[in-house]
């Protein structure tokens, strides 16, 4: 009983109220009625197969649709709390073969990233996040002058890594490949150069693009990092739909790698970490972040302020979503 028009103005109208923040409700109009003709139809057939994961192939403008935040208003439960999520371009670009190149527990990281740039706004939080993430993964890391794009082809070329994170800013535009293009500490990587680094002969599992945001609305720029990382050879790409604050992606980044490295899937460590944002079942005690019904672990005195601050609202987590491979 709705047509496309009204289905993508609903989500329109969706994005814009949820990218409010925390200051800001009205977002759950939407989620509710979302829920209602995207998931209402499908559910007993869900929970008669005892479905427990989504993959979602979306068609032109819903694929910014942050699909973590549909709300069950009968439940009142976001979609996340009932299934782990992902999305994937097509089933056809999508290598399905269940086990990952390397075990999480083995996997090893190279994070680069920049909190300075020539002609973007800084991201002051970057240094600390690279920080934690090859505290809680094994690698190596290049900030700021050393994030360069020599640096990441030597690293792919190593072939020690299995996991790329990169921290930064990223513009997805209509059009020409080149027009599209990641931002290193001085200067810009388009889809084409980025795509000739040699993704292809390194089998990275994962690649996490901690800061960089799609385009909203452009049915041509649409999920860039989730393009860019399929025609590259990454099994998987995490990204996020808009500019989440710097407490948001800190805190988010660190729960999804210590979930790495214990759950089975890639959706299932993204599940967990969201749906410890969501719920705020953490608590921070002597630098150590207690998880409910989880073992502790130590992060920075640094992080550990930012779980002091009430993340809840979805603004802070359901932008993040996970391209390609579920596993």
């Amino acid at each position: 009983g709705v047509d496309y028009r009204q289905l993508l103005r609903t989500v329109r109208q969706f994005e814009q109220n949820l990218r409010r923040g925390p200051q800001d409700s009205s977002y759950l109009t939407q989620a509710s009625q979302l829920y209602e003709w995207l998931i209402r139809p499908i559910q007993a057939q869900l929970e008669q197969q005892k479905i427990d994961n989504l993959t979602f192939v979306l068609p032109s403008g819903l694929r910014t649709l942050p699909l973590a935040a549909l709300y069950n208003a009968k439940t009142q439960r976001f979609l996340v709390e009932d299934y782990t999520l992902g999305m994937i371009p097509s089933l056809s670009l999508i290598d399905l073969t269940p086990k990952p190149y390397r075990q999480p527990d083995q996997s090893k990281v190279v994070a680069m990233g920049s909190s300075t740039f020539t002609d973007n706004t800084p991201l002051p939080a970057v240094p600390l996040e690279l920080a934690e993430v090859t505290k809680i993964l094994p690698g190596e890391s290049f900030l700021n002058q050393a994030f360069t794009a020599d640096n990441l082809e030597k690293a792919l070329d190593s072939q020690e890594f299995n996991v790329v994170h990169l921290a930064t800013h990223g513009a997805f535009r209509p059009g020409d490949r080149r027009n599209s293009f990641i931002y290193l500490n001085q200067g810009k990587l388009n889809l084409d150069q980025f795509a000739a680094l040699g993704f292809d002969r390194s089998k990275i599992d994962l690649l996490v693009l901690s800061a960089c945001k799609t385009a909203f609305g452009d049915p041509d720029a649409e999920l860039g990092f989730a393009g860019l990382a399929v025609k590259a050879g990454v099994r998987t790409a995490l990204g996020s739909l808009w500019n989440v604050s710097d407490e948001g992606t800190l805190a988010l980044m660190t729960l999804f790698y210590h979930q790495f490295k214990t759950q089975d899937t890639k959706t299932e460590a993204l599940h967990h970490a969201q749906i410890a944002m969501l719920k705020g079942n953490y608590q921070v005690v002597n630098d150590q972040l207690i998880i409910e019904n989880q073992p502790p672990f130590s992060i920075s005195p640094a992080v550990a302020e930012v779980f002091k601050n009430d993340l809840r609202h979805p603004y802070y987590w359901s932008a993040f979503t996970l391209i390609g491979n579920p596993w």
